[in-house]
């Protein structure tokens, strides 16, 4: 018997050695058991996309899972999870993220008939086309915000709960079906009108007229803005009982899931014209870009750090900064304030010609390493309707007021300005007043009434240790 089995092993052994691709069959053939585990559909459509190169030859999942990818073995999917249905795995949830600088993701994610899949992260990974979940009946959660989506099918999500899809190239979303959504947030999209029927956050349907849409975390804190285009002004929103509103350019709605409320939203217009002039300029000043990187997205404009959701063709995003009012049947700029809050702002400030211009304010911290506004000159001239100006705590190099000869009340102090010219400002004199050296030169001045008698106050002041100043 021993003898027999020793005959048997040598046999083997010989075997082997004349064809030395037996044990690597023997492996791939486990190999294609296992990959047999796996629901064929979800992991050829994850496989597809994975695969998906851009136009410098770079796949998908290397973008996601950097070296240990191997199209062949699901295991290395990092963040994909599946789950064993029967006698196969099926995936349940997927989340992806660029490693590290990675570009972003190339093609289109087709994700239609995942059955099981209840939870969906792709947020911020440039995914552009349309994103199809159809078919997806229990996913609960999909976050698809930060990207370049043109659509979404979310036909057959009855499960879906929480939609957060901000921040896309959106014009619109189907939501029939989606009889469980709950949390929803569309903002930085171009949807125009929205119908929610199906849905249980209580709204029916909200029609933006000439504008966008935006819906921001509703059920959390249930706000809904109408973004206005160029050209329009808002006039309000009327109810599903026919009352109009007026609120400033949003509603709040205490409408929660287990207590729906039919609320129908129609945007009424106005078709006062924007002053062309004014728009251009403060849109320059908005739209400058910082160079300050956020979320791998590159440098961001100034308008970016005041409102998140700005835009530089939208004129409402632009309200933290300015004040526009109607005169002579224009919609002009009349006021702007910068600073005082945290975020950014640099780059040079041109408003020159706003005549309807009546304030302007420029305000950073007096603590130069705490400072995070740094505009480098400002031009006012042309400015004839400014009746007050503030500068303080802000490294300007250059101020250019000439011909502002509306002007009453005037304000500049710790900055890095050398020299100011007071032609045609108001009845101010001295006409101009430099610095040398290290110092800078600041100015305070009023035009005041009091009991009907006209009075000026007025003095110069010049600094000799300056607080933003050349060594």
């Amino acid at each position: 018997m021993t003898k027999r089995f020793i005959a048997l092993l040598v046999a083997l052994l010989m075997a082997i050695s004349v064809c030395p691709s037996a044990l690597a069959k023997v492996e791939r053939s486990a190999s294609v058991k296992a990959l047999e585990r796996y629901n064929e559909h979800d992991y050829l459509a994850l496989r597809a996309f994975f695969e998906t190169e851009d136009e410098n030859g770079i796949k998908n999942g290397d973008k996601f899972f950097n070296k240990v990818y191997e199209p062949d073995d699901p295991s290395t999917w990092l963040d994909v999870e599946w789950a064993l249905v029967d006698t196969e795995y099926r995936v349940r949830y997927i989340e992806m993220n660029l490693f590290e600088s990675a570009d972003p993701a190339a093609g289109e994610l087709d994700l239609s008939d995942f059955t099981r899949l209840d939870t969906l992260f792709i947020s911020d990974i440039g995914l552009g086309g349309n994103l199809d979940v159809s078919g997806c009946g229990e996913l609960a959660y999909l976050y698809c915000d930060g990207n370049e989506l043109t659509g979404i099918d979310l036909t057959g999500c009855g499960a879906l709960e929480y939609l957060y899809c901000e921040d896309n190239d959106l014009t619109s979303l189907d939501f029939t079906g989606c009889v469980s959504l709950k949390h929803f947030r569309c903002t930085g999209n171009r949807i125009n009108v929205l119908d929610m029927a199906d849905t249980v956050t209580g709204i029916e349907r909200i029609d933006g007229g000439a504008g966008y849409v935006s819906v921001d975390n509703l059920n959390s804190s249930n706000y809904i803005s109408v973004c206005v285009p160029f050209g329009c002004t808002y006039n309000g929103w009327v109810d599903g009982n026919g009352d109009h509103y007026t609120d400033d350019m949003c509603f709040y709605s205490s409408v929660y899931a287990d207590t729906p409320l039919n609320v129908t939203a129609l945007i009424e217009w106005d078709t006062i014209p924007w002053n062309l002039h004014d728009f251009t300029m403060l849109r320059r000043v908005l739209a400058y870009e910082t160079g300050i990187d956020v979320k791998g997205l590159g440098g961001m404009p100034n308008g970016y750090f005041a409102n998140y959701y700005f835009d530089p063709d939208n004129v409402y995003t632009m309200m933290d900064y300015a004040t526009w009012d109607e005169v002579d049947g224009e919609m002009r700029l009349v006021g702007l304030v910068i600073g005082q809050q945290n975020y950014e702002f640099v780059g040079p400030i041109d408003l020159s010609g706003c005549d309807a211009l009546m304030f302007f304010g420029l305000i950073g911290q007096s603590t130069p390493q705490y400072n995070n506004v740094y505009p480098t000159d400002v031009n006012l001239s042309g400015c004839t309707g400014l009746v007050q100006l503030y500068i303080a705590d802000v490294p300007v190099k250059s101020l250019d007021i000439t011909g502002c000869s509306g002007l009453q009340a005037l304000s500049v102090h710790n900055t890095a300005i050398k020299h100011l010219d007071f032609t045609g400002v108001g009845n101010l004199t001295p006409y101009e007043v430099n610095a040398e050296g290290f110092g800078s030169v600041g100015a305070y001045w009023e035009y005041c009434a009091h009991d009907d008698e006209e009075y000026e106050m007025s003095f110069i002041d010049i600094y000799a240790d300056p607080l933003y100043g050349d060594e």
